[in-house]
């Protein structure tokens, strides 16, 4: 490429012993090829600063490239990551600066989890829930990971997105636990750490029950520890609703605890709720995500789901609003303080033309901060 005009003419070449010093530095190919070295120098200055800064988060992405991180940790090492001593980094635009940061609290030997969902149009509630998500990650450390593409098979519906979701952590091996949240959630107590409800849920006396119980609906609740079961090994913190399951929050294991001994059951039991689906749905038999995943917990495999899964009270992680009464049998609905709140299938509860957009806005300001 020349960097002088094409219309200039080109002056005689010269053997170099012809040319005098001075005429051979002011000689125009001499100064192109001068140009040459600064713009290769330039470039590669800027290959290697990319290069640094790319190596700085690699480990942190690793498998989960394909979607969007709103927040990270930023700039850490796996070692530095683990002791949580920098703040989170943002990407989506405004959310940093909606409201007064809070001094960040300190964050050691704390599970790393991952918040995981997604949306893929635009919506009156959508800034809502990303700041909403955004403020309780980065106050916890917390990773924040939101797809706004998921595809849509012709062969199941878009809800099937999750598992693949999770399923890409589970094999980044980056989180000890995910929190699936659907996106018509808000999390209505930031005070409260996912890693604490996860703690309660595995060890203490009367926070969970077996999952293979949960037709019975019983109302006693005993933790893993409590029925025997190595709390290790549980793999799975649902909720039921007024039926057994609802899939709108759902606590996974993202990989495998120091103490155990067999193998992460994760991946292998939603491939196993996939090919129940292929084998059972069709056009009179519609089966969601959630359908499988009950039919697979409760009917086609107990053994698996005494042994991995634990049913933690709804009001927990997945609590419904007075509009909304879908309540497990501990009928209890949503209380201010509580750690979140679902709108599920407000549509069918509120007759308004924005129903999800109603209720997030009512209970928005009941957020305790």
């Amino acid at each position: 490429m020349h960097f002088y005009s094409s219309s200039r003419q080109a002056a005689p070449y010269l053997p170099r012993h012809k040319m005098g010093a001075k005429a051979h530095v002011n000689h125009p190919m001499s100064t192109r090829r001068r140009n040459q070295y600064i713009k290769w120098g330039v470039i590669a200055a800027l290959l290697i600063f990319l290069f640094f800064n790319w190596r700085s988060t690699a480990d942190e992405i690793q498998a989960i490239s394909p979607y969007t991180i709103s927040i990270t940790e930023k700039g850490k090492s796996p070692a530095a990551a683990k002791d949580g001593a920098e703040s989170a980094d943002v990407a989506t635009d405004g959310a940093a600066n909606a409201e007064p940061k809070k001094e960040e609290e300190k964050h050691d030997n704390q599970m790393k989890i991952a918040i995981v969902t997604f949306t893929t149009s635009e919506k009156s509630y959508t800034y809502m829930s990303l700041k909403n998500k955004h403020a309780y990650a980065r106050r916890h450390n917390y990773t924040l990971l939101i797809d706004y593409d998921a595809p849509e098979s012709h062969d199941v519906g878009i809800m099937w997105h999750k598992f693949k979701m999770m399923e890409d952590l589970v094999h980044a091996g980056t989180h000890d636990w995910i929190w699936w949240i659907d996106f018509d959630t808000l999390i209505t107590n930031l005070n409260i750490k996912l890693d604490d409800i996860i703690k309660e849920s595995l060890y203490n006396v009367s926070s969970v029950f077996p999952a293979a119980k949960n037709p019975d609906f019983k109302t006693q609740f005993n933790s893993a520890e409590a029925d025997g079961v190595d709390p290790s090994n549980i793999d799975f913190l649902l909720t039921a609703d007024c039926f057994p399951l609802n899939a709108g929050s759902m606590l996974v294991r993202g990989r495998l605890p120091p103490s155990r001994q067999t193998p992460l059951t994760t991946v292998d039991f939603l491939d196993r709720v996939r090919k129940y689906h292929a084998a059972n749905a069709s056009y009179e038999n519609q089966l969601s995500e959630q359908d499988c995943m009950r039919d697979m917990l409760f009917d086609m495999d107990p053994g698996y789901t005494e042994k991995h899964v634990r049913m933690i009270p709804q009001w927990k992680t997945n609590a419904f609003p007075e509009e909304i009464k879908c309540w497990d049998k501990d009928d209890r609905g949503w209380e201010k303080g509580t750690f979140a709140i679902h709108f599920a299938g407000a549509w069918a509860h509120l007759k308004d033309d924005d129903p999800t957009g109603v209720l997030m806005r009512k209970y928005e300001p009941e957020i305790v901060d």
